[in-house]
């Protein structure tokens, strides 16, 4: 998790430095999403609910961000108690469709890494198995709403094929409240 943190803190830096030579509005979001999916036997529909963290910057129509989410999972019955943790960090570059639309729709690509951490506790003993880093790709269809002066509403529908997880696509639909800065 600190490397995930510290990759997205040097990102967010390379950003800080391009920002002013691009002459581009800065980007920031906070937000919660719902992923559906179908396991593998096709019958069981199952959702979790990541929230994520954004940051970037925009140049007149275009907007290159990275986006990290996080979401948990625990069962358990206190004998056996197991806990899993999925990170997501991806790079994202987004089109405004139509730039002088009040709501502002746009389309937008991402591209980067998850990765599964799993914690079983049997009996007050502890076993943490650490996932590989494995890639991820989503697509995005969404739009904003200026809310007030340099604060806006998005929301978004998101499609990730094929899911790391060996799972059917995922959908998922997402809500972020933003803050743009010149």
């Amino acid at each position: 998790m600190k490397r995930n943190a510290y990759l997205f803190i040097i990102s967010l830096s390379l950003f800080v430095l391009i920002g002013p030579l691009a002459k581009a509005e800065w980007l920031g979001d906070f937000g919660g999403q719902v992923r559906a999916f179908r396991q593998n036997d096709a019958r069981t529909l199952e959702s979790r609910n990541p929230l994520a963290i954004r940051g970037g910057i925009r140049r007149r129509k275009y907007d290159i961000y990275l986006e990290y989410a996080q979401w948990k999972n625990a069962a358990g019955n206190g004998y056996i108690d197991v806990t899993e943790t999925h990170q997501d960090l991806l790079m994202w570059f987004r089109k405004i469709l139509i730039p002088d639309w009040k709501g502002l729709p746009y389309m937008a690509i991402g591209v980067g890494a998850t990765r599964g951490l799993v914690k079983t506790e049997l009996n007050s003993v502890a076993e943490v198995q650490h996932g590989l880093l494995e890639p991820l790709a989503k697509a995005a269809l969404g739009g904003f709403i200026q809310v007030i002066q340099n604060i806006q509403l998005s929301v978004e529908m998101t499609a990730q094929i094929p899911s790391p997880l060996g799972v059917q696509p995922e959908l998922g639909v997402g809500m972020y409240l933003g803050v743009r800065w010149y």
